[in-house]
């Protein structure tokens, strides 16, 4: 056994040790001891508070199934072991464990000290737009950040013929509301779905997502690393549905199961306000994506 190794329970303060050992043995009515597992969950709620998440108090009782497996129950040093892993592991929310201040820390400034630091640096969002052409894609964006801020609307490209491959074109923004700067992104897809043949044609969007995922990656291992790592990476794809069929195409399928690994999918039904409410439930039911249901990182 490491000698270096720290016990649990010496990590508890006196008062500490004694509300847990109270509580404990409240729990223990018949005084053999030891408690059920089953009764861990609510001897924690009862130290810690009814305030623990769902996740943390899931988090208790897996500990306590891990270390009463054999027997059902856990001693009362097993018990502190459990509640001490807990606290320095999954929540901080000691309830009546918490240590009380005797006066003023100033600690409470962090949240405010923390929001000044973000405003002052600005946020970023980069958004992906993926579908045919006349699914009004550029329309949709220009509507959502109350500018032109897509590609075709803030570009002087002339009109020129649909692409033979999907390319990957991206325009940046800053937008400032009521001071709050974001650094706004949108990466379109000209030549999607547009050919006869569009057998792996969104493999040019995956390989671009994965790609910025991989650059930031490298940004983050680098010994020389800056500052600032610019974040190229592609937070959210909208990902236009066409209307005019009876649901979703073969491309639509296989093009969202491969991307909804490496992206959070929102599937649009495109030019939905040229439908009646009976037209776009069906649509909705025909595509199997009752109301607006996403495909999303696991």
């Amino acid at each position: 056994m490491d000698s270096n190794k720290v016990a649990p329970s010496k990590l508890l303060t006196e008062v500490q040790s004694l509300a847990i050992e109270n509580a404990f043995r409240s729990a223990d009515v018949e005084e053999k001891g030891a408690v059920e597992t089953e009764q861990v969950q609510h001897i924690a709620q009862q130290l810690l508070g009814d305030v623990l998440t769902i996740s943390e108090v899931r988090a208790v009782v897996d500990k306590a199934e891990k270390l009463g497996s054999s027997t059902g129950v856990l001693s009362i040093q097993e018990f502190k072991d459990l509640i001490v892993d807990l606290l320095h592991t999954t929540t901080t929310r000691w309830g009546s464990l918490q240590t009380q201040l005797d006066g003023y820390v100033g600690f409470d400034t962090v949240l405010e000290q923390q929001r000044k630091k973000f405003l002052k640096k600005g946020f970023e969002f980069n958004l992906m737009v993926v579908g045919e052409s006349g699914l009004g894609k550029s329309t949709l964006v220009n509507t959502l950040f109350k500018s032109k801020v897509s590609r075709t609307s803030c570009t002087n490209e002339s009109p020129r013929k649909i692409p033979k491959t999907v390319e990957i074109n991206t325009v940046t923004h800053v937008i400032e509301e009521e001071g709050v700067r974001l650094r706004l992104s949108i990466t379109d897809t000209p030549g999607f779905g547009d050919q006869v043949n569009n057998e792996n044609c969104w493999l040019p969007i995956y390989d671009q997502i994965n790609q910025q995922f991989d650059n930031y990656l490298k940004e983050e291992m680098s010994v020389h690393r800056r500052k600032q790592i610019p974040d190229t990476r592609i937070h959210c794809c909208l990902y236009f549905i066409s209307p005019t069929g009876h649901g979703l195409k073969a491309l639509d399928v296989s093009c969202m199961k491969k991307l909804h690994d490496v992206v959070n999918i929102i599937p649009v039904i495109a030019r939905a306000d040229t439908m009646t409410i009976e037209e776009r439930d069906a649509f909705k039911v025909g595509t199997k994506l009752p109301n607006y249901a996403m495909y999303r990182r696991t």
